[in-house]
């Protein structure tokens, strides 16, 4: 019988599980004593070092420490521009949008159950 609601599942590699490969990978790894990214750490907090050298440890040690920001679209909401008319057909769309979701919304969390009015 497949698996059945309220069960838990049984059998199969355990969650987390790490393979032989993984396995070799990391033991080779420690034996090394120095990974990639610590290297670059190393060379980045060198104060004796060349500055060109930090910058590179700096460019290339970045995307495995902080994540990327998500791009996101800007709307200038401020009409001050006036020869940049061509955004305010966007401006009043999404504005019509959002009173409508607000008035759709407006019911919602007061005890109607997240219903929407009739």
């Amino acid at each position: 019988m497949p698996f059945e609601k309220g069960h838990a599942k049984a059998g199969g590699r355990q969650k987390g599980s790490r393979n032989k490969k993984t396995i070799e990978h990391e033991v080779e790894q420690d034996g090394s004593g120095l990974t990639p990214l610590a290297y670059m750490l190393v060379v980045l907090r060198d104060e004796d070092a060349e500055a060109e050298d930090r910058k590179w440890a700096a460019q290339a040690a970045a995307p495995y420490v902080h994540p990327r920001m998500a791009a996101i679209a800007h709307i200038n909401m401020d009409d001050t521009d006036a020869d940049e008319k061509s955004d305010k057909p966007v401006l009043t769309a999404l504005q019509r949008k959002v009173e409508r979701f607000t008035a759709i919304n407006a019911g919602k969390g007061n005890g109607s159950g997240g219903k929407k009015p009739h």
